[in-house]
């Protein structure tokens, strides 16, 4: 038996082909009904060997934000964790002379945490935000609500999910038009951002208003320093956070809905039934009853995949456009999905990917479809070349692109529902005792 390798994407550059000859003369060779394009329409247990959405693609510690909640949603509490260096030791200044002095007894004056406030991807609070120094330590690349390091070897839960608190350092107002966010920190509590130690803890922030959720990118520590020598000046510095992530609870569960977007990041998976040209479900031309013939033996023109956008878990709602695209998923018997290299997209050129503002995903009408053409799998519906051939598993992957540019989420209806995922075929059948 013969392997043989499918590249759905080629289909569309064949329909593409196809579709610009016009036939010469054909009008007086063939009758008028010889020939009859329909639509057909498959459901989601017709064409489907299942459907699945997974995440885990990429974690918290490496977006470009962190996300703080509570109750967002009713539901989603929200917490981000960052680390900065401590606070220095030593300050460089410069005197009335001009010349660069070092202060080895700094005395600072303020230090504060700022926050820029992504507005479009936040809800517009206004909220009071809360600074702890945190109590234990934690690994950026894998803590979670419950557990400070999860590493799949290793596993240490938090003493307090969450974030285990130790001092209250400060507390700040975001308002509703706010763009940045100043957390000063309590002059009582500098000396604990000067301990190495409690520097490798780092510092928590919550929200303490129910019913927000916030995205907040540049998170970055500022001070200023009085040195001992200038009492009557101030030297300003600021740190970047060397780590930082958020932790959250609950996680979207997936359920029959299929999710794409936030972070970790969630792909939705099709994954067809094999040898879908064999279906018998086209009509006959002469529209004879109960006549049928097989996608290979008819001309499959178009095919549009059809989902229904729906609400997504509570709390993960998308605050901003989600941009999906709908791409081959190089999945075999020996990969699973999880781990399947992405292929190129299956829809056209000329609109790669689909932008769904955050109403789409209200839940409230559901005849509101998306409607995604699929020239790249065309090919799949006219069979293999060889019969003998070992059979393939295509599969379309949902994803958003870029991924991981906001924490909501885009939720399509899945199989087993109502709305579920539909194929929709344009097919053009002859009838072949009229041809002759």
């Amino acid at each position: 038996m013969t392997s043989r390798i499918l590249t759905l994407g080629m289909a569309a550059a064949l329909v593409c082909a196809c579709a610009e000859e016009e036939p010469v003369g054909l009008d007086e060779l063939v009758p008028g009904d010889a020939v009859r394009t329909v639509t057909v329409t498959l459901e989601a247990d017709e064409f489907l060997q299942a459907d699945t959405a997974i995440t885990g693609f990429g974690r918290p510690g490496n977006a470009a934000y962190v996300v703080v909640a509570e109750d967002g949603g009713g539901v989603l509490d929200a917490h981000a964790l960052l680390r900065f260096r401590p606070l220095p030791a030593t300050v460089t200044y410069t005197d009335t002379a001009g010349t660069q002095k070092t202060d080895s007894v700094p005395d600072f004056e303020t230090v504060e945490v700022t926050l820029v406030v992504d507005s479009v991807r936040s809800s517009p609070g206004p909220a009071t935000l809360a600074l702890y120094q945190l109590a234990e330590p934690w690994d950026e690349g894998s803590a979670t609500w419950s557990f400070r390091v999860d590493t799949g070897a290793v596993q240490e839960p938090w003493t307090e999910p969450g974030g285990s608190r130790a001092t209250l350092l400060g507390r700040a107002e975001v308002g509703v038009t706010d763009t940045v966010v100043r957390i000063p920190v309590d002059s009582a509590q500098f000396a604990l951002l000067a301990d190495t130690a409690a520097a490798e803890r780092g510092l928590l922030i919550v929200s303490e208003t129910p019913d927000v959720r916030f995205q907040f990118e540049t998170p970055k520590l500022h001070f200023t320093v009085r040195p001992a020598a200038r009492p009557d000046s101030l030297e300003a510095d600021s740190t970047s956070a060397i780590a930082g992530t958020f932790v959250f609870d609950p996680a979207a569960p997936a359920g029959n809905t299929l999710l794409v977007g936030g972070v970790p990041v969630w792909r939705s998976f099709l994954r067809l039934k094999e040898r879908l040209d064999t279906l018998r479900v086209v009509p006959c031309a002469d529209g004879a009853p109960d006549c049928m013939v097989r996608f290979r033996d008819a001309t499959v023109n178009a095919i549009t995949l059809v989902l229904t956008p729906v609400a997504p878990p509570a709390g993960f709602a998308p605050a901003d456009t989600v941009t999906l695209a709908a791409v081959q998923a190089l999945a075999t018997n020996r990969v699973p999905l999880a781990r399947a290299p992405l292929g190129a997209s299956l829809a056209p050129n000329r609109q790669p990917v689909f932008r769904l503002p955050p109403a789409r995903f209200s839940g409230g009408d559901p005849a509101e479809t998306l409607e995604i053409p699929l020239p790249g799998i065309v090919q799949i519906f006219a069979g293999p070349p060889d019969e003998d051939a070992e059979p393939i598993h295509p599969a379309i992957a949902l994803i958003t692109t870029p991924a991981g540019e906001q924490f909501g989420l885009g939720a399509f209806a899945g199989a087993g529902t109502p709305a579920g995922p539909r194929l929709r075929i344009v097919v053009s059948v002859s009838n072949e005792v009229q041809f002759q």
